[in-house]
C-alpha cells in the first residue's frame, strides 16, 4: 500500500496533482484549521478537481456525556483566549455536520454518505495552560476568561475529557 498512498504538504487551494489524478482525497480533522467558509469551499473544490470521492472527518460540537461537554468548554474557551492574546485565532469553532454538508455542496460536491462516529477515546488535545490567559491585556475579559477556565478545567479533572462524536461525509463530484 506505501507505493500508493503519498502524503504531501502544499498549500491545500492549490494542490500539485493534475485533475483527476488521485483515486480519493481525504482530510481528517483538518477542516478546522483551514480557515473560514469561503477558503473551505476553495480547498474543498481543490480536493474535488484531483480526485472523484473525497472523505472528510472532523470533530463534532456535540457532548454525548459530562467528558466529551469538558472537552468542548475548553476547546470553545481557547479560541477567545488566543484572539484576545495574541491578536489571532486558534482552530475555528468545530463545525455541525449540516455545515460541512453545505460546504462540500458549494464545492461542487453530492454528498454520497454522512455519519457521526462515537469515538470512545480519551481526548486532552483541547487542554491549554491556564498562563496564556494572563496575556489577555483587558482585565476585565482575562478575569472573566480565568474564571470560565477554571470552570473547564473543573470539568476535566471530574469527568476527564473525552472525544466528542465525529463527522465523516464521503461525497464525490456532482
Amino acid at each position: 500500500m506505501t507505493d500508493r498512498i503519498h502524503p504531501v504538504r502544499c498549500d491545500a487551494r492549490h494542490l500539485p496533482f493534475e485533475s483527476s489524478s488521485v483515486d480519493l482525497s481525504v482530510c481528517l480533522h483538518g477542516i478546522r484549521s483551514l480557515g473560514g467558509p469561503e477558503n473551505l469551499v476553495t480547498i474543498l473544490r481543490e480536493m474535488l478537481r484531483v480526485a472523484p470521492r473525497i472523505i472528510l472527518a472532523e470533530t463534532l460540537p456535540v457532548a454525548k456525556n459530562d467528558a466529551q461537554q469538558a472537552h468542548l468548554a475548553m476547546y470553545n474557551l481557547r479560541h477567545e483566549v488566543f484572539k484576545m492574546a495574541y491578536g489571532r485565532q486558534d482552530d475555528l469553532p468545530y463545525p455541525s455536520m449540516d455545515t460541512l454538508v453545505a460546504l462540500v455542496e458549494r464545492a461542487g460536491g453530492s454528498v454520497e454518505a454522512s455519519r457521526a462516529l462515537e469515538m470512545d477515546l480519551p481526548h486532552a488535545l483541547a487542554h491549554f495552560p491556564r498562563a496564556l490567559i494572563e496575556e489577555v491585556p483587558d482585565g476585565m475579559e482575562r478575569e472573566s476568561l480565568l474564571r470560565r477556565w477554571d470552570e473547564a478545567d473543573a470539568l476535566a479533572q471530574r469527568f476527564g475529557t473525552d472525544h466528542p462524536p465525529v463527522s465523516l461525509v464521503i461525497a464525490a463530484r456532482a
